[in-house]
């Protein structure tokens, strides 16, 4: 171990303890989960779709524990965009909700999450919320000639500029002629949940812990487990 000598006594004290069987856990609050992941906030990932671009970004987003199911959510609040032509022609917030479950391996001496998955998207109504109208595409579509392609269907417009080629492109864009805002987050629900457990798979969802945080060393020398337990993340010492 290499800690500070005020951390050494702590770590002795909890130490002692342990074997006399007076501390059996050491626990991590909401609070203190939620203030670990703020500074990786915001982010954005990126959208597959047939034409333009997409992103979504999350702006804030809260931690709770469920402890009948051993799991850990993350609601994030976002901000999603579609851009066609260099124009935003839709933006809605959406919240999206995160849960995984917290594993410890004894030997690695590592807490990590598993089992992440994408629970819930839901579009938020509010005033941030914008779709653009069928003339709006069209201009943006096909700039300039917009007198001569109102009345027919946006699949006939648009091929007039890509030569027929982009029946994909015609027909994710018909969604817009909806007008609904819940009819397009749920186009796009599949690319929400593709990007953002592609952008999970990129984080390092482990942690080992360290010699020189007596809590941490503490644990890797008690520890059995970790779970959710009233409403705190436990480190089971005993």
């Amino acid at each position: 171990m290499s800690l500070a000598f005020k951390s050494q006594c702590k770590y002795w004290i909890a130490s002692l303890m342990v074997k006399l069987g007076k501390l059996t856990h050491d626990d991590f609050t909401v609070e203190e989960l939620n203030a670990l992941i703020q500074p990786a906030l915001p982010t954005t990932v990126d959208l597959d779709i047939p034409i333009g671009t997409a992103t979504v970004t999350v702006e804030s987003g809260t931690i709770s524990l469920r402890e009948e199911t051993n799991s850990i959510f993350f609601q994030a609040f976002t901000s999603m965009q579609v851009a066609v032509a260099n124009s935003v022609i839709y933006r809605a917030h959406v919240v999206v909700t995160l849960s995984a479950t917290p594993t410890y391996n004894v030997d690695d001496k590592c807490v990590s999450l598993t089992h992440t998955a994408v629970e819930s998207i839901q579009l938020v109504n509010d005033d941030y919320a914008l779709i653009k109208d069928t003339r709006f595409l069209l201009s943006k579509l096909v700039p300039g000639r917009l007198d001569s392609i109102i009345g027919q269907s946006l699949k006939t417009a648009l091929s007039l500029v890509t030569a027929g080629t982009s029946d994909t492109a015609a027909n994710y864009l018909s969604l817009y002629l909806s007008g609904s805002t819940h009819a397009i987050l749920n186009y796009h629900k599949p690319q929400i949940t593709q990007a953002i457990l592609r952008e999970i798979d990129k984080l390092p969802l482990f942690h080992t812990m360290r010699d020189d945080v007596w809590r941490e060393a503490l644990f890797a020398r008690y520890g059995k487990q970790v779970g959710v337990a009233e409403n705190r993340l436990r480190f089971y010492l005993v």
